[in-house]
């Protein structure tokens, strides 16, 4: 209903892992790149426990040389 959740304040810190894998391949006036990166930590305090946050993405694109 009409109750607040109060005021709450968590601080801290951990570790986590950040990798990234690229390359290009020149075709034609460009090149064409790919990149991948994935991400991971471990969020465990009093509010989220045992929780995790990743990421992984992917590009893909074309880089016109001038």
């Amino acid at each position: 209903g009409d109750e607040t959740f109060g005021k709450n304040f968590e601080t801290g810190g951990a570790g986590g892992f950040f990798g990234a894998l690229g390359g290009e391949l020149h075709l034609g006036p460009g090149a064409a790149l790919l990149e991948l990166q994935a991400s991971s930590a471990s969020i465990d305090q009093f509010m989220l426990r045992n929780t995790n946050a990743g990421a992984l993405s992917v590009s893909l694109g074309y880089r016109i040389f001038l």
